[in-house]
């Protein structure tokens, strides 16, 4: 399960390790969600479309039930991300697309781009080894190098600083 992992450091001076999973991780087996999350992280942070995403899925839990979605509502879900009317009009367009349309790589489909491609080459395709990667998915390879690295030496950092 791939990670990104912060070091945290509390008042006894003992490492912290928190995990945090991607959304794109997280939905790996939900395609339709993993590229409307892809969508939502333009333009925007991680923490804030964790305020939003899972009020978003539990209302619009398919692509068929986002397309024909009440535009105010759905803007109201979203505001806190910036941009709602054209994010609105993005996702409501891109899962009209994403059922009626035949498409091989979500760049076809409206609002995804080269990151919304690579999230689908890493998690969906396995062809990311063939492709040159964008700097977020450099960013998740190299976090799952270093959560490899942090296992193999856990137990020996672990015993070093309980002495």
């Amino acid at each position: 399960m791939p990670m990104i992992m912060k070091i945290f450091l509390n008042s006894k001076m003992k490492i912290k390790i928190r995990n945090f999973r991607l959304l794109q991780d997280i939905y790996k087996n939900d395609p339709w969600k993993m590229l409307v999350c892809c969508i939502m992280l333009n333009l925007t942070t991680r923490k804030q479309v964790d305020k939003v995403y899972e009020a978003l899925f539990c209302r619009y839990p398919t692509a068929c039930s986002m397309k024909d979605a009440d535009v105010n509502d759905l803007q109201s879900l979203i505001k806190p991300l910036g941009m709602w009317k054209r994010r609105t009009e993005t996702l409501r367009r891109f899962s009209r697309e994403y059922i009626e349309k035949e498409w091989t790589s979500p760049r076809e489909l409206y609002g995804c781009g080269k990151y919304a491609e690579d999230v689908w080459n890493v998690f969906c395709t396995g062809k990311w080894k063939n492709e040159e990667p964008t700097q977020h998915i450099r960013i998740h390879i190299c976090s799952q190098y270093i959560r490899h690295v942090m296992m193999c030496y856990h137990n020996s950092l672990r015993l070093y600083l309980n002495e």
